[in-house]
């Protein structure tokens, strides 16, 4: 499948910030973000009694790597996919696409907010280049950190 430049896959950046489990980290978090103006377009959380796994894609990267940075915050960084969905419905369509490719969803989590009125899914995928293609031949929109950004 040969995609023109613009339809090829740009990935999203998603930090993995490591946090003590305790009242109000997650709160600090975003209040350091938001002073740099960094805002969470999707997030979602995995904990343990002592930690937290958040997992973030934010508007701007750039600046979330510094705010984290000079926070001291531990984090690592990935490049996921993310994929444009009109309503809940075509998540079968999309999961569908993928199991007929043999694309191995990892994790999967839903966007917050985003321009236009329509919703976002973020996928950890074993091959985001593949996954762009196949749901770009079914017709999904593929999203890239510049429709994130505010």
């Amino acid at each position: 499948m040969d995609l023109a430049p613009s339809q090829r896959f740009t990935p999203v950046t998603q930090f993995s910030v490591f946090l003590s489990n305790r009242i109000g980290k997650l709160n600090e978090l975003l209040q350091v973000l938001s002073s740099s103006g960094v805002h969470l377009a999707a997030f979602s959380t995995v904990d343990t009694s002592e930690a937290v796994l958040l997992r973030m894609v934010v508007n701007y990267p750039e600046a979330a790597r510094r705010a984290l940075e000079d926070g001291g915050y531990p984090f690592s960084e990935h490049r996921i996919f993310a994929v444009e969905i009109a309503s809940e419905q075509v998540l079968s369509e999309i999961t569908a696409a993928m199991t007929e490719a043999e694309i191995n969803v990892l994790y999967a989590y839903s966007f917050l907010m985003r321009p236009g009125g329509k919703s976002g899914l973020a996928m950890c995928v074993d091959d985001n280049d593949l996954a762009s293609q196949v749901l770009f031949a079914h017709g999904f929109r593929i999203l890239c950190q510049q429709d994130i950004a505010r």
